[in-house]
This record gives structure tokens, C-alpha cells and sequence, in this order.
């Protein structure tokens, strides 16, 4: 339920049994940097950025093309997240990015990569063991948000090609088999218009939006997760 490294390490020290991912796994893949480093290693498409502190960023986002999209590298749930459609706008919105980054995540680093305005977010719902087994449960759809917060979750996604759905899931199990993960969990993309589709970010932890998958599969993920926590395997 803590996407926190620290907390879930202070917890094993404790002789507390984890119930979530490794804290390895996660601090690889809840941070939006090194998960794109990863996925762009493994040949998952992956959105172009630059990364570094909001004094740093400025110089190195000359000559990207507007509008751009900064975002915490540590964060979610839409905290450290602006939209620039200005350069005039940029060194603003860079200070203001990290100051929410630092205050709810601890972490300053930003990262920029170009916004598109109309796309599609299809997220992918993992399961993974302490054996090496990695699943899939299809996909959600969460395009409808407000505030960068998901409001309405669709299973499976109706607007995307079963050649795109079948890429994704792929590349889902993919990536959670290369970081080790053993847990539940979600990688999500953004697919474009023309059905092209990029990498997000994955969350390392149960998420609200559990439940829609579950009514489509007829799984229990809790007790997924429950069971991978105590060395069973799937």
C-alpha cells in the first residue's frame, strides 16, 4: 500500500513481512527515470526527455518542440505535473514542479518530455511472483481524468488495435520480468492517434482502479498479493 523503498526496507529489517514488491523492484520501477532507462533498454518504445533539476532544465530543453509536459521523476497522482506551452513559461513552472516534488515526494528531480494532446492512457495490470512467474491481466482504460485523476476505468480498451493490446502486454511482462518485480502492479502507456503508443510509468502497488480488473477476470488480486507476500507462487 506504501510505494516507498524506505519504509518497505524498515519493515524487513523488523522481520515484518513485506506485503508488495521488493524494495530493488521498486525504487527501479517507481521512478520515472530509471523505468524509462530500463524500458528503452528492452526496445519498449519510450517517450524522449530530459531529466535533471529545474535550474539544470531549462538550458537542456532548447530545441525541444512546445507545448512540453514536466513531471516529478519520483512522483504520481499528478503532484510536480505542469503543462508549458510557452518558453516564456518554463523557468516558472520548472520552480514550481519542484517545489511540489520535494514537498510530497521528497525528491526535486524533474523530468520533460514533449505533451500530446489527445492521446489515449491504457494501463496494463501485472502479477508476479518470487519464482519468476510474470502474468498479465489484460488491460484498463483510463482516459476520462480530471485533475490528472482517473475518473472513469474501462476494461478492456475498445480503442486500440489487438496488434497494439497484444505489443503492450508484452512489453508489460516484459519489463516487470527484467526488474524483478514479484508483486501486483500496473506499467501504463499512452497510445496516439495514429496507434502509435509510449511507455509511461509503472505503479509499483495495488491501485484504486484494482477492482475493474478483477470483475472482468474473476481474480482476487489482494489475495494475489497476499500469497506472492508469503513465497507462494502463482
Amino acid at each position: 500500500l506504501s510505494e516507498s523503498p524506505a519504509f518497505a526496507r524498515r519493515c524487513i529489517d523488523a522481520g515484518i513481512t513485506w506485503v508488495g514488491p521488493s524494495p530493488e523492484a521498486m525504487e527501479l520501477l517507481s521512478n520515472k527515470v530509471s523505468s524509462g532507462r530500463l524500458a528503452a533498454s528492452l526496445g519498449i518504445p519510450t517517450i524522449p526527455n530530459v531529466t535533471g533539476s529545474a535550474d539544470e532544465l531549462p538550458g537542456r530543453c532548447e530545441g525541444m518542440p512546445y507545448p512540453l509536459l514536466i513531471k516529478a521523476a519520483s512522483g504520481g497522482g499528478g503532484r510536480g505535473m505542469k503543462i508549458v506551452r510557452d518558453s516564456s513559461e518554463l523557468e516558472r513552472q520548472l520552480q514550481a514542479a519542484a517545489f511540489e516534488a520535494q514537498s510530497y515526494f521528497g525528491n526535486a528531480t524533474l523530468f520533460v518530455t514533449p505533451y500530446f494532446e489527445r492521446v489515449r492512457h491504457v494501463e496494463v495490470q501485472i502479477a508476479a511472483d518470487r519464482w519468476g512467474n510474470v502474468v498479465h491481466l489484460f488491460d484498463r482504460e483510463c482516459s476520462i481524468q480530471r485533475r490528472y485523476q482517473k475518473i472513469v476505468e474501462e476494461a478492456p480498451c475498445i480503442s486500440v488495435s489487438q496488434s497494439v493490446r497484444k505489443r503492450m502486454m508484452t512489453d508489460a511482462v516484459t519489463l516487470a520480468r527484467k526488474a524483478g518485480y514479484d508483486s501486483v502492479g500496473t506499467v501504463e502507456f499512452i497510445v496516439l492517434p495514429s496507434g502509435e503508443y509510449y511507455f509511461l510509468e509503472v505503479n509499483t502497488r495495488i491501485q484504486v482502479e484494482h477492482p475493474v480488473s478483477e470483475l472482468v477476470t474473476g481474480q482476487d488480486l489482494i489475495k494475489w498479493q497476499i500469497k506472492v507476500s508469503a513465497g507462494q507462487p502463482l
